[in-house]
C-alpha cells in the first residue's frame, strides 16, 4: 500500500485552514543595575579571598590539636564549595548586555546550574561522612 490522502487536515480549531502565525511581543528584560553587580563583585571576590586565605591558614596550622580535631581534608571540602558557591554569583553577573559573552551565555548558564549542585553535593555529602564518623567515635566510646 502507498498513503492515500482521504481528509483535508483538520486543525484544533476545528477548520482545515492553518491558524494565524505568533506575533512576536516586545519584553523588557530586567538586568542587575551596574552598582548592584559592582556589590555583588566585590563580595564575591572578598568572600574568594577569604577562602584562600582560611585554606592556606588550615595547611599551616594543619599540626594544631584544633585543626587535626576538625580534620583539614573537611575544612578544605568546606572550603572548596565555598568557593564554587561564589564562582556561582560571579557567574550571575554575567548577562546578555555583554556582547562578546553572547555565544558563550548558554554554556554559561549549564555552567551555572552544575556548579551551583556539585558544590550542594560535595558540602552535603561531606558533612554526612562528617557526622558518620561523629556517630561512629561516639558509638564505640559508650561500648
Amino acid at each position: 500500500g502507498a498513503w492515500v490522502d482521504e481528509a483535508d487536515f483538520i486543525y484544533a480549531d476545528g477548520s482545515g485552514s492553518a491558524p494565524f502565525t505568533l506575533r512576536l511581543v516586545d519584553v523588557e528584560v530586567v538586568t542587575m543595575t551596574e552598582g548592584l553587580k559592582l556589590v555583588s563583585l566585590c563580595l564575591s571576590l572578598v568572600g574568594l579571598i577569604v577562602c584562600f586565605v582560611l585554606a592556606v591558614m588550615v595547611w599551616v596550622y594543619r599540626e594544631k590539636t584544633e585543626i587535626r580535631i576538625s580534620q583539614p581534608k573537611f575544612l578544605y571540602t568546606i572550603l572548596l564549595t565555598c568557593s564554587m558557591r561564589l564562582f556561582v554569583v560571579l557567574l550571575l553577573l554575567l548577562d546578555s548586555n555583554m556582547p562578546h559573552l553572547n555565544e558563550m551565555l548558554d554554556e554559561i548558564c549549564l555552567a551555572k546550574v552544575y556548579t551551583y549542585y556539585l558544590a550542594l553535593t560535595i558540602r552535603y555529602t561531606a558533612l554526612m561522612i562528617k557526622l558518620r564518623m561523629l556517630n561512629i567515635a561516639l558509638s564505640s566510646s559508650r561500648e
